[in-house]
C-alpha cells in the first residue's frame, strides 16, 4: 500500500516458482535486516576495511544506518557459494550465513538454499 501511494508498480508473483523466489527474498532481506543484523554487519565492514572490493558505502544513509552495494563476483559463483572454503566476496558471504541460519534456527532443508544463481535470475527476470 505504502510503495503503491508512492507510485512504485507493485507486482506479486504469479508462478509456483516466482513465489518461491518472493518469500527467500523476503526472508533473506529479514535476515540481513534483523535476525542476523550483526553478522551481516560484520561481513559488511570487514569488506570495507580490508579491500574487498565487493562492497561499497552508498549515500543517504544517517548516523544511525548505512546503505550499502554489494557486487556479485563476475564468474561462475555458485561453486563458491555452496563451498565450505573462506570466500573473499561479502555477496558469497552474505548468502552462505543465510543459509546456515535458515538450516539450523529455521530448520529449513538444504534444498530450500539461497543461491546467488537465483538471485541472479529474478533479478534478471525483473528487467523483462
Amino acid at each position: 500500500q505504502e510503495l503503491v501511494g508512492m507510485g512504485v508498480d507493485v507486482f506479486d508473483p504469479v508462478t509456483k516458482s516466482e513465489q518461491f523466489i518472493a518469500q527467500m527474498m523476503d526472508d533473506f532481506s529479514s535476515f540481513v535486516l534483523y535476525d542476523g543484523r550483526e553478522k551481516c554487519l560484520k561481513i559488511l565492514e570487514d569488506d570495507l576495511c580490508n579491500g574487498g572490493n565487493s562492497v561499497g558505502e552508498l549515500q543517504g544513509g544517517s548516523e544511525a544506518f548505512s546503505i550499502y552495494r554489494v557486487s556479485f563476483p563476475p564468474n561462475d559463483f555458485n561453486e563458491e557459494a555452496s563451498g565450505t572454503k573462506k570466500c573473499k566476496n561479502a555477496a558469497i558471504s552474505l548468502v552462505r550465513e543465510f543459509n546456515e541460519y535458515n538450516q539450523q534456527i529455521r530448520r529449513k532443508s538444504a534444498s530450500n538454499n539461497l543461491t546467488l544463481e537465483t538471485i541472479k535470475q529474478y533479478m534478471l527476470a525483473m528487467c523483462d
